[in-house]
């Protein structure tokens, strides 16, 4: 019995053998047929071990795939010349090869009619698989055989890839996808798609089709121009590219990085402000994002002791003697540290120290620098700028 659905890319053939005698037969089931796909005869061999077997042949000029699938379990395939005759050689067969008609006919008294081999070369050719269960144990009386196989075949469609053309910045990374199916869908699962770049990155590889017929092509642009991808599917597996295999190419462009800006640290101060406690605030605007510092210092002297003198001898430079021991000129009253926004106000506030309002409460007029340094995230050199302030204490008014 022999099921097709026009349109269908294979079909099932199933053979029932019943032992109708009083007597056990002896026999050696066996399926054959000649190759002509897309009006072609010649075709190179094709196995696949499956699970389930395949054997079969290709035509390069098409891509078309035709053959046997297995579902009953065979003892023996074999694809070669259809029909081998001393009168009419095979073109492109050996002289060995007698053909798989001849097998079919002449092996009744062999241990097996086909070698389970195949014929890499182009030939007209056919295929065929043998049962031999039956020819040795034999089937009784009653008994019955069945015998199923799957004629298949496949067309190649054309190979889809996506995206066809792609702008990438110098060291991104390109990706082309790529389809590959029969034309009833069917995916050509492990076949090796091969792929050539040629233009400013040129390189050649290849990938394997997953079980859905798909692969991902991926590489890193290290120089800027246009590179053009050729691909196709290597159905035959000869690692050459043929007339019949699905083939399509893409285009990929990397162009040069846009130039770094040059890194500027400057800003535009919007307001200063000291409270009479000693509080200092500063708002700017920086040109671009950086990070910014105000660090707000006391001469030691107005907040240890009143009458320190500058220590020329005994102390390093820089530093103050106050009450015999040396000690920086200034004191760090406060700092603050902010991330600053390009063309975005930014607030600093730096509070007094305890002993800077101290000083002011006991009457002391209070020198403060203030030193405001801003750094582009971009780089370069931090611009600084100093300022100086007098806070006098406030007089108490008695009443």
């Amino acid at each position: 019995m022999t099921e097709y659905v026009t349109g269908a890319a294979q079909f099932t053939s199933t053979y029932s053998v019943k032992n109708p005698s009083l007597n056990t037969i002896y026999f050696r089931a066996m399926y054959a047929g000649d190759l002509y796909l897309l009006g072609n005869d010649f075709g190179t061999g094709v196995f696949l071990g499956g699970p389930p077997r395949f054997v079969g042949g290709q035509n390069p000029e098409s891509g078309a795939l035709g053959g046997l699938q297995e579902v009953t379990p065979w003892s023996a395939f074999e694809e070669a010349c259809w029909n081998q005759t001393p009168e009419g050689r095979c073109p492109g067969a050996a002289p060995t090869d007698a053909g798989n008609w001849h097998n079919v006919r002449e092996t009744v008294d062999e241990a097996n009619a086909f070698n389970n081999a195949i014929d890499p070369a182009l030939i007209d050719n056919g295929v065929g698989v043998e049962w031999d269960q039956f020819r040795g144990a034999g089937l009784n009386n009653g008994e019955v055989a069945t015998f199923s196989i799957i004629n298949r075949t496949q067309v190649p469609s054309n190979l889809q890839i996506s995206p066809v053309n792609q702008t990438l910045t110098q060291g991104q990374t390109a990706t082309v996808n790529v389809f590959a199916t029969d034309l009833a869908g069917n995916p050509y699962a492990g076949k090796v798609v091969h792929y050539t770049i040629s233009g400013a990155n040129p390189q050649t590889g290849t990938v394997t089709l997953n079980s859905a017929g798909q692969a991902a092509i991926s590489y890193v642009g290290k120089n800027p121009g246009i590179d053009t991808d050729q691909l196709f599917v290597d159905l035959a597996g000869t690692g050459v590219q043929t007339a019949g295999d699905p083939a399509a190419a893409a285009t990929a462009t990397f162009v040069p990085p846009p130039p770094k800006p040059t890194p500027n640290s400057s800003y535009k101060i919007q307001s200063i402000k000291v409270n009479s406690d000693g509080t200092t605030t500063i708002v700017f605007v920086p040109v671009q994002a950086g990070t910014a510092t105000l660090e707000v210092t006391v001469p030691t002297g107005t907040i240890a002791r009143h009458d320190a003198t500058a220590a020329k001898k005994k102390c390093r430079k820089g530093q103050v003697r106050i009450k015999g021991k040396c000690r920086p000129k200034n004191t760090l009253t406060g700092r603050v540290t902010a991330k600053g926004l390009a063309g975005v106000a930014l607030k600093l506030t730096v509070k007094a120290s305890k002993k800077v309002k101290a000083a002011l409460r006991k009457g002391r007029t209070v020198s403060l620098t203030a030193k405001l340094s801003y750094k582009s995230a971009l780089g370069g050199a931090p611009t600084v700028k100093v300022f100086h302030f007098k806070v006098k204490a406030k007089r108490k008014h008695h009443h």
